[in-house]
């Protein structure tokens, strides 16, 4: 529920969130005021304080706190409550002021270990690029992204060559170096609109969205050089197969699109290895590009 109504609010400015949980408090205020002193609303006014706190955070909702304790004890006193003793009303104000902070802190944090949980459930632990859960959900945003604009992007499909030998020469904590400097390196080299993933293994893939295929031979050629250039101090040294599809049509589904990248791939891997092997599905609109766009050039400065 409160994922809702902060995905909800997210869409809204920081001011307004504030003024329409403020007017919340006081429909609650009047509410309480009207159902008389005997009905308890405490759990009402928690409803605002926690939405603020879950989107904007705890510090956020302390002003919006206070008001609900001191909107509570208002309209309590004026529905008519009376108590044995002036200090009561203060107590329980302070008392429902401390569950208000209390419950907007626990609602914040629970907000950032979400946030950790949902980065940590589409990362690589490894290589702390994104995982392949993740990367198929981009493939499948990107995939109804072109049937809707047409814009072309290119899937490149990275094996690590002989990383095997890798493995079996430095050991797996060799291995695992290796994995990281070329995620490090993938990731370094290529645009901020563009992603990165470790699909398993040895095996990386890099969406290059609104990316035609002269861009593309040129990104490519670019990070692959940039790629070796930055692994020439490893003993390691590995190379890499590269397979790159632009498509101007899509497969029906984001495993066929996989599919086709790897199987390409492996073409540069029976070819000799340390290559790259680029092919375009569907035709090119004659408004397309025709020279490498400015984002591919400023790689190669």
């Amino acid at each position: 529920m409160l994922e809702n109504i902060a995905g909800a609010l997210a869409r809204r400015s920081r001011a307004t969130i504030l003024m329409t949980a403020f007017a919340f408090v006081a429909v609650i205020g009047m509410l309480d005021f009207l159902t008389g002193s005997e009905l308890a609303f405490s759990i009402f006014y928690l409803l605002p304080i926690a939405a603020v706190a879950y989107s904007l955070g705890s510090r956020s909702s302390w002003p919006l706190s206070i008001a609900s304790a001191l909107t509570w004890i208002v309209a309590d006193i004026e529905a008519g409550h009376q108590y044995s003793s002036a200090f009561i009303p203060i107590w329980n104000t302070g008392t429902r002021l401390g569950v208000f902070l209390i419950v907007a802190a626990l609602i914040s944090q629970l907000r950032i270990l979400w946030q950790q949980s949902e980065l940590l459930s589409h990362t690589d632990a490894l290589t702390s690029v994104a995982n392949s859960r993740a990367f198929t959900d981009l493939l499948h945003a990107e995939m109804e992204r072109f049937r809707r604009y047409r814009h072309p992007f290119t899937l490149a499909y990275v094996d690590i060559d002989d990383f095997k030998q890798i493995n079996d020469r430095y050991g797996h904590s060799g291995g695992d170096q290796a994995l990281q400097a070329i995620a490090a390196a993938l990731h370094e080299h290529t645009r901020a609109t563009d992603t990165v993933a470790r699909l398993g293994g040895d095996e990386f893939a890099v969406l290059l969205t609104e990316t035609g295929e002269l861009e593309a031979l040129h990104v490519l050629s670019t990070l692959s050089q940039r790629v070796r250039e930055s692994m020439s101090h490893s003993e390691a040294n590995p190379t890499l197969s590269i397979g790159a599809i632009t498509f101007y049509a899509v497969p029906p589904t984001v495993d066929l699109l996989i599919q086709q990248a790897d199987t390409l791939m492996y073409t540069v891997k029976v070819d000799g290895k340390a290559g790259i092997a680029h092919h375009v599905v569907g035709m090119r609109p004659a408004t397309a590009e025709t020279v490498p766009a400015e984002p591919a050039l400023a790689l190669a400065e």
